[in-house]
């Protein structure tokens, strides 16, 4: 039933844990007006109820 559906992500362990350290490691601006993304990996975050792509290596502005 969850095979070859494309709002599934399928991941291997390891880019689970590197999913989640890059969570971990996204800086946040004092203010909340943006946040930075050191790592290679793009996450999605949840602000005010609405879904951000914070890409890789770059900054977003929230």
């Amino acid at each position: 039933m969850v095979g070859n559906q494309p709002d599934i992500w399928y991941a291997t362990n390891i880019e689970i844990v590197d999913y989640i350290k890059a969570l971990q490691n996204l800086k946040f601006s004092a203010n909340g007006d943006f946040v930075y993304n050191p790592s290679s990996i793009d996450v999605w975050i949840s602000v005010d109820d609405k879904i951000v792509k914070a890409e890789g290596g770059k900054i977003t502005k929230l």
